[in-house]
């Protein structure tokens, strides 16, 4: 339920955003290049939980996989 039902790394992707977001409002470009060292970074981290989600809950997370997006909303549900 809640953004989970969206998304399987809400928490990531929040922060993401937020840097993206700063990078943009304040027009500087070391905010871009955060944003551009920490997606990889988060999308590894994200890589990594799955896995051993997958091995925990099985079926089931793969279910759950198929319905909510990693690290951006799946709007087709």
């Amino acid at each position: 339920t809640g953004p989970y039902a969206w998304i399987r790394h809400p928490i990531y992707a929040g922060f993401l955003t937020a840097v993206l977001g700063t990078a943009v409002a304040s027009g500087r470009w070391p905010g871009l290049a955060a944003f551009l060292l920490l997606l990889p970074v988060y999308r590894r981290k994200a890589a990594r939980e799955e896995r051993l989600l997958r091995d925990r809950f099985g079926v089931e997370y793969a279910d759950y996989e198929r319905k909510a997006g990693a690290l951006l909303p799946c709007l087709r549900r």
